[in-house]
């Protein structure tokens, strides 16, 4: 055993995880929240675990929760398998980095489009010039680009100030709403407050895959609701529904920002494009329908998984 092994045994790598195990995601594979991720453990475990070991050994943690009802009419410990699509919550600034047992985090970084594996592209020129051509097309994970933007390289002060700015103005809404109640002395308006709480997550974009058309019919109302009070004169309606109409605003706009953002800085920057790579934040799709990611291909509608060593 070499020296380094020693040390690593005495001073092991530790993983915290929080998990809903009755909020089943079902075929949702994440749900980003911005400030927090919540991930489908079936669906992205390869994503974000690399360690083999560390997922088997969460395999054994997650197989002990059961399913609270007879599942298929089958008996004995067969009617209760184990809960599939288990939810986990990850936080902060390295909610988007990959666990890692196996020290690939001390790795030298690719910072060459030559250096990288697995990318659809030999050379950083024949990427851009395949986007500039319209063959193909980037996609990134919205929490990266929201972090990114915030306080992340190549991002400038600018776009950092956009960013807080539409950050804070849900929560400018909000009191602007409960300071206009109290001037007017509209106190049961004051009962609509958790209104607000509801529509921040309801129109957050990540709800729309849990919530779909309830979302977009909600956003439409409010949006009618609010012409409708401005054309009829009914001040509490213009009161709540512009509030509304705010956070779903500023919501919209910061991911949209933050997302181009990123794209414009990956276009321009190598090393930021082998960064987001790596971390499996980034994919592109070529205009025959392929989809090109760190972990995995999609060629002819078929997914290859590689094997990442």
């Amino acid at each position: 055993m070499d020296k380094m092994s020693k040390i690593e045994d005495k001073n092991p790598t530790k993983h915290y995880f929080a998990c809903l195990p009755y909020l089943n995601l079902r075929d949702i594979p994440e749900i980003d929240l911005g400030f927090a991720k919540i991930w489908n453990y079936d669906l992205k475990k390869e994503s974000y675990i690399f360690s083999n070991s560390l997922r088997e050994h969460l395999d054994k943690i997650f197989n002990g929760y059961k399913m609270s009802y007879p599942y298929n009419k089958t008996k004995g410990f067969d009617a209760y398998p184990p809960l599939k699509g288990i939810g986990i919550i990850t936080l902060g600034n390295d909610s988007t980095i990959p666990f890692d047992l196996d020290n690939k985090q001390k790795e030298q970084k690719p910072k060459r489009v030559e250096e990288l594996k697995n990318f659809p592209f030999k050379t950083f020129n024949e990427f851009k010039k395949a986007l500039i051509e319209g063959v193909a097309n980037v996609g990134v994970d919205r929490g990266v680009a929201l972090q990114w933007i915030q306080n992340g390289i190549y991002s400038s002060g600018w776009q950092r100030a956009q960013a807080l700015f539409l950050a804070t103005l849900p929560f400018i809404a909000t009191i602007g709403f409960i300071i206009y109640s109290i001037v007017t002395k509209s106190w049961l308006l004051l009962l609509a407050s958790p209104a607000l709480l509801i529509g921040f997550f309801i129109f957050h974009p990540s709800s729309a895959m849990i919530f779909g058309f309830i979302r977009k019919s909600l956003i439409g109302l409010t949006i009618i609701g609010l012409i409708w009070g401005i054309i009829n004169s009914v001040n509490w309606l213009i009161a709540l529904t512009l509030s509304l109409v705010i956070i779903w605003y500023a919501q919209r706009t910061i991911y949209s920002k933050a997302v181009n953002g990123m794209i414009r800085a990956v276009l321009e920057h190598e090393d930021l494009l082998c960064i987001l790579w790596n971390n499996n934040s980034l994919n592109v799709s070529l205009y025959n329908g392929d989809n090109y990611w760190f972990k995995w291909k999609t060629e002819n509608g078929k997914n290859e998984h590689y094997n990442n060593k």
